[in-house]
C-alpha cells in the first residue's frame, strides 16, 4: 500500500499481489503433497501390479489405470474445494471486509485445468514409472531406487517446509508488529475522546456550541479543529528562519486548532502556554513541537518571532512535546500549530463508565445548533486502529495460512514418511533380529526426516528476513527482525516434524520383526 500522510492512496494492489503469491504457495504446497501421498500409496500396490503383469495386463493398461485413478481423486478433491468456498466465502468476506464471489460456471476453464493437471502430476508416477518395471522384478521386491527419485521426494518436502516455515516467522512478526503499534506511546491520549462534524454552510457561534457541551456533567473537555487530525493532511511553508530565505520553502506539518485543543488532545505542553480566550489570539501567534524547535536550532523559543513571507511576522507562544500526527506509518516531523476558532472537526473527551448518556446529551446540544443533520460521532482510537486496518486484516489471515501451509506439510511429511518405512520394513526387521534396540530404530528412520527439516529451516530463514524487513519498512516506526522469531519459527516447524515422524516411526520399530520378514 502507499500512504500520503497517514491515508492510504490509489487501491491495494501491494496485498493483492501479496495474497497472490500466499494463494499460489498454498496450493504449491498442496500439489506437492497430493504428488507424495499418492506415489506413496502406489508404492503399497507393487504386488498389484505385478500380479496384474503376470497375469496378462500390459502397461497401457496399469498406465489407464493410474491416470483414472489420480484424476478421480482430483475430481472429487476439487469439489469438495469448490463446496467449502462457497460455504466460507461469507465468514472470508467479513474477515477482509470486502465482497469477493466465485462463479463455478464462469470459471470452468480453470477448475477443470485444476482436475487434470493435478490428476496427471499425481498419477504420473505410478503410471509411467511402476508400471514400467518386469513383473518377476515386482514380486521379488528388487526394484532400483535411483538417486533422482530419492532427491526429488526430499526436495519436494524442503519446498513444502521452507514456505510453512516462512508463514510461521511472517506471523510471528506481523503479530509482533500489531502489537508494537498499539503499545507505541503516540504523545496524545486517544482514549474516550469523541469526534463529530458539523455540516451545512451555515454560519453558527462554535464557541458557544462548546461552552454547552462543556456543561454537561460526563465531559471533560471539548474544543474544535479545523484540520483532520487523523488524516494528517494539513500543511504549511512560509516560515523563515537563519539567514536563508530557502527555508520558506520547508512544508511543515501544520494542524490549525481552537483553544483547548491540545488539552483535549493530551498533548503534553512543554514551554510556553496554548491558546486562550483571554490573550484574544489570533492566526499570527503559533506553537511548535520539539522537531521543529530542533529543525530551526531554535533556543528558548518561547516569544521569539519568525518571520512568515516577506513582511509578516509569527510569534511563538508554546512549544508542544513530539506526538504522532496521522498514522504511524510516517515518521514524527516538524509541526507548527496555528490558530483557528472556527474549525468545525469537534473533539470532547468524555469521562469513562457513563459515556452513552454523555454522548446523548452532546447530540442535543449538536441538533440545537445543526438542527437539520444528523449527529454522527466516532471514537478517535476507533479511527485510529483503521488506519491500520489492513495490517490487523494480514495478521488475521497469516495465521490462517500459517495454519494450513503447517497442516498440509504435515500431511506430505507423513506421506513421506509412510513411503520409506514401508520400503525399509525389512531393513528394520533384520535389524531388530541382529539386537537394534527400538531407540536406535527410531533415530535412524527420523535422522532423514530430520536433516530434510533443518534445510528447510536454512532455506526459509533468509528469504523471510528480506521478505519481512521490505513489508516492515513501509512503517515509520517498527519492531526489529530479532533472532528469536526465526528461531521459534524453525522450532515449530522441527516439533511438528518430530511428532510426525515418532507416532509413524515407533509404530513401526516396535512392531514384532517376525512379521515382517514373513511377508517378504
Amino acid at each position: 500500500d502507499e500512504f500520503e500522510d497517514g491515508r492510504l492512496i490509489g487501491g491495494r494492489i501491494a496485498n493483492v499481489r501479496l495474497f497472490t503469491y500466499i494463494a499460489i504457495f498454498i496450493v504449491l504446497i498442496a500439489a506437492i503433497n497430493f504428488i507424495n501421498l499418492a506415489t506413496a500409496q502406489a508404492s503399497t500396490k507393487l504386488k498389484e501390479i505385478g500380479v496384474k503383469k503376470a497375469m496378462g495386463g500390459n502397461r497401457r493398461q496399469l498406465m489407464f489405470q493410474f491416470l483414472t485413478e489420480s484424476t478421480l481423486m482430483s475430481l472429487i478433491s476439487v469439489m469438495i474445494a469448490v463446496g467449502l468456498v462457497y460455504l466460507l466465502l461469507p465468514y472470508f468476506n467479513q474477515l477482509i471486509e470486502q465482497e469477493l464471489f466465485f462463479d463455478l460456471i464462469s470459471n470452468w476453464q480453470l477448475v477443470f485445468t485444476a482436475i487434470i493437471g493435478l490428476g496427471l502430476l499425481a498419477g504420473v508416477y505410478p503410471a509411467f514409472y511402476l508400471s514400467s518395471f518386469k513383473s518377476v522384478m515386482i514380486m521379488k521386491g528388487k526394484l532400483p531406487i535411483g538417486a533422482g527419485e530419492k532427491w526429488l521426494r526430499k526436495g519436494l518436502v524442503i519446498t513444502q517446509f521452507s514456505l510453512s516455515v516462512i508463514f510461521i516467522v511472517g506471523m510471528l512478526v506481523v503479530h509482533g508488529q500489531l502489537s508494537f503499534i498499539e503499545r507505541r506511546p503516540l504523545g496524545y491520549d486517544k482514549s474516550n475522546l469523541l469526534m463529530f462534524d458539523g455540516k451545512g454552510s451555515e454560519e453558527i457561534n462554535h464557541q458557544l456550541l462548546l461552552a454547552e457541551i462543556q456543561r454537561i456533567p460526563g465531559v471533560i473537555n471539548a474544543s474544535n479543529l479545523a484540520t483532520d487530525f487523523l488524516g494528517a493532511n494539513d500543511k504549511g511553508s512560509g516560515f523563515i528562519w537563519g539567514d536563508d530565505q530557502n527555508t520558506r520553502n520547508y512544508l511543515f506539518r501544520s494542524p490549525k486548532i481552537g483553544y483547548n485543543s491540545i488539552e483535549t488532545l493530551g498533548i503534553k505542553l512543554l514551554e510556553g502556554r496554548t491558546y486562550d480566550p483571554s490573550f484574544s489570539d489570533d492566526d499570527k501567534r503559533i506553537i511548535l513541537n520539539e522537531s521543529a524547535v530542533k529543525l530551526m536550532g531554535l533556543e528558548n523559543p518561547v516569544g521569539k518571532r519568525i518571520r512568515y513571507g516577506d513582511d509578516d511576522y509569527r510569534e511563538i507562544i508554546g512549544v508542544v512535546e513530539d506526538f504522532h500526527y496521522g498514522s504511524l506509518h510516517k515518521e514524527i516531523a516538524p509541526l507548527i500549530f496555528r490558530f483557528r476558532d472556527w474549525g468545525r472537526n469537534y473533539f470532547v473527551r468524555i469521562q469513562h463508565g457513563n459515556e452513552l448518556k454523555t454522548i446523548d446529551q452532546i447530540e442535543e446540544v449538536y441538533h440545537e445548533f445543526y438542527p437539520k443533520y444528523q449527529f454522527e460521532s466516532k471514537f478517535l482510537d476507533d479511527e485510529f486502529e483503521s488506519l491500520h486496518a489492513t495490517e490487523q486484516r494480514v495478521g488475521s489471515l497469516s495465521s490462517y495460512f500459517a495454519f494450513f501451509a503447517i497442516l498440509i506439510s504435515s500431511l506430505g511429511l507423513l506421506g513421506l514418511v509412510i513411503f520409506t518405512t514401508e520400503r525399509r520394513i525389512k531393513e528394520i526387521g533384520i535389524r531388530k533380529v541382529l539386537g537394534c534396540s527400538v531407540t536406535n530404530i527410531v533415530f535412524l528412520l527420523s535422522w532423514d526426516f530430520t536433516k530434510m527439516v533443518l534445510t528447510a529451516i536454512l532455506i526459509a530463514v533468509p528469504l523471510s528476513y528480506f521478505g519481512l524487513k521490505d513489508w516492515l519498512q513501509d512503517f515509520a516506526y517498527h519492531i526489529d527482525l530479532s533472532w528469536w522469531y526465526f528461531i521459534s519459527g524453525g522450532a515449530v516447524a522441527l516439533l511438528i516434524a518430530w511428532t510426525i515422524t515418532s507416532t509413524k516411526t515407533i509404530r513401526t520399530a516396535i512392531a514384532n520383526p517376525v512379521k515382517a520378514l514373513k511377508d517378504e
